[in-house]
């Protein structure tokens, strides 16, 4: 391979031999870290943990049988709750087929876990310890160096944010500036000064780390720099649309969409409320209930909710919305409608 995967190993502190034995093993394939020096001081673990995720390819967690869970009326050695709780967030994160669970011998299986083939390795102290051990590690070995040699595009949420900056940002905008470019259009800065281009040049910026406080470094480096601030109209740009196939969605179940605003990439939840029958001034319509989530601050209460209403038809346009606010709610209604693709049909005027 000719770059290095990354690896974060973890374990519990009674564990942290085997992980140091699985380090050894995988050490000249891949930059392997121990959960013990993977954490940053002055953040508590589940924020270090969830910045974490990231910036690693794979991830080994080593449960070893290090507390007694009576289960049952029946008590079995188990692995401790974080060992567990880092192996589900890092297969969430990085997908099943990246992560693996070394779990020691006679120690309690997760019930979610039955059917699942796991590397079991002999309680530390047992004459084969290491040599199974290190078995282990070369089965693992071995599926790391298949995997990367294997094209792998899976829609976790980094890659669908990534796939959609390039769509919907850089692409549209390095067009639209080549255009300007060849078209000769005059820029004006906030300064005065008008400038045309005469060459091009697109830079992405890419952190080392995912600090809370990524928009405020831009904004150091730009002006620490001298970055000068125009606007380009991306080509062709226009507000793109959420499909949510409400054939299959239930009522209650969250739909989680990546947007983009002002400072960054944000996240909107939106809840599916079911089928409603509502009324606005051009009549009454069958239509389908959503409650995104919203930011509370100046405008919004800490629990406002916000009820957004859109056709059950073809055309799926928004008929009403409804939110609450600091100082009591507002409410908005379609009155015209024109240019759509479908007849709008109410039920009755």
């Amino acid at each position: 391979m000719e770059f290095k995967p990354s690896i974060f190993i973890g374990s519990s502190k009674e564990g942290l031999f085997v992980a140091k034995l699985v380090q050894a093993g995988l050490a000249n394939l891949a930059e392997c870290t121990l959960w013990s020096n993977a954490f940053d001081i002055g953040k508590s673990n589940f924020d270090n943990l969830i910045s974490q995720i990231a910036f690693y390819d794979y991830a080994i967690l080593v449960a070893t049988g290090d507390d007694v869970v009576t289960s049952r009326k029946k008590s079995i050695k188990g692995a401790r709750d974080n060992v567990l709780f880092e192996f589900g967030l890092f297969a969430g994160g990085l997908g099943r087929s990246r992560v693996f669970y070394i779990l020691e011998s006679g120690t309690k299986i997760p019930s979610d876990f039955l059917g699942l083939t796991l590397p079991f390795i002999p309680p530390q102290g047992a004459d084969d310890h290491e040599t199974k051990v290190r078995s282990v590690v070369a089965d693992i070995r071995s599926h790391i160096i298949s995997k990367e040699k294997t094209f792998d595009l899976g829609f976790l949420p980094s890659t669908a944010l990534a796939y959609g900056y390039f769509i919907n940002f850089v692409e549209r905008t390095v067009e639209r500036l080549l255009d300007d470019k060849a078209d000769g259009k005059a820029f004006t800065l906030a300064s005065g000064e008008v400038f045309t281009i005469k060459d091009l040049k697109f830079t992405i910026l890419l952190p080392n780390d995912l600090d809370d406080n990524m928009f405020k470094k831009v904004k150091a480096k730009r002006l620490k720099e001298g970055w000068k601030h125009v606007k380009v109209d991306p080509k062709e740009v226009r507000d793109y649309d959420f499909s949510i196939d409400v054939s299959k969605v239930k009522i209650g179940e969250k739909l989680v969409m990546p947007y983009f605003l002002e400072d960054g990439i944000h996240t909107l939840t939106v809840t599916y409320l079911g089928k409603e029958q509502v009324k606005c001034s051009m009549g009454t319509f069958n239509c389908l209930k959503f409650n995104p989530t919203i930011i509370p601050g100046k405008i919004f209460k800490k629990n406002s909710k916000l009820y957004l209403w859109i056709t059950d038809d073809n055309n799926r346009i928004p008929v009403k919305a409804h939110v609450e606010v600091i100082v009591g709610s507002l409410s908005m209604d379609l009155t015209a409608a024109k240019g759509l693709k479908y007849p709008l049909n109410p039920v009755k005027k």
